[in-house]
């Protein structure tokens, strides 16, 4: 019995360095999207206007009547590497734009599914399988938001397994009364080294990634006091976001 207020002191001491450290990221992040906010302006403004000028012209010449084929080719090069430019800045736009959610009640496995579908295409291409696991949890979130989460770390998940490859959202209810979601796959896992360098921008270990997918994912958990972390799985990684607030507002309602 001597040790159970020992117990207790502990484990308040823990969550308490938890949550200061989730402060100190938050605190970090806002400074960090402060600064980009005044270089988005700037950018949009030096950025978008010659580029979509560029895109016009280049169709205009792809369009124009006998244009050799190479010449029409080139010009259907230019716009599309004009249109990745273009996504790329939007992306640096989004993560830049401070964030601020409106909490609503949802139903996790049903948004689970839902992102299956609209990722169906992606896996289908390589055969991956994807599955969701754990019970029905209803949690308070904004729901695009956490849409955006369940994306980024699916499209991850998916791009990082082999062909056949295996993707699983783990759902569960933590004691503290909160939801815990895991997004696990068996591709090749992430070094010790690099699990927390992930979630920075523009760190990426894809060809085709832009870097900014996990640090959206960290950003959205920090505005929702969540933590979102990398982790080691059994054959692969382990991306979870915890500390998501159960929502029973519903519950006791039937009689």
């Amino acid at each position: 019995f001597a040790c159970l207020p020992l117990g207790f002191a502990w484990r308040g001491f823990r969550r308490s360095s938890e949550l200061q450290i989730q402060l100190v990221r938050a605190q970090e992040t806002a400074k960090r999207l402060s600064e980009l906010n005044v270089t988005a302006a700037g950018l949009v403004h030096e950025t978008k206007n010659p580029l979509n000028l560029i895109r016009g012209m280049s169709q205009m010449i792809g369009r124009g009547g006998g244009i050799p084929e190479e010449v029409r080719n080139t010009a259907a090069k230019i716009t599309e590497e004009a249109d990745r430019v273009a996504g790329r800045l939007n992306q640096f736009l989004a993560y830049a734009r401070p964030v601020q959610p409106r909490p609503k009640r949802i139903e996790l496995k049903t948004l689970v599914q839902s992102m299956f579908d609209v990722l169906s295409v992606d896996g289908e291409e390589k055969g991956v399988v994807l599955e969701v696991t754990g019970p029905q949890l209803f949690v308070s979130a904004d729901e695009d938001m956490l849409r955006q989460t369940l994306f980024n770390l699916l499209i991850n998940a998916v791009e990082a397994v082999p062909d056949g490859g295996r993707v699983e959202v783990r759902l569960a209810e933590e004691s503290d009364k909160t939801a815990r979601m895991d997004v696990c796959d068996n591709g090749p896992g992430v070094p010790e080294k690099d699990r927390e360098a992930v979630f920075r921008p523009y760190v990426t270990t894809s060809e085709h990634g832009t870097g900014l997918g996990l640090a959206v994912v960290r950003q959205i958990a920090l505005a929702h006091h969540w933590g979102a972390t990398c982790e080691a799985g059994e054959n692969g990684a382990v991306f979870s976001v915890r500390g998501i607030a159960l929502d029973r507002s519903a519950e006791g309602r039937e009689t």
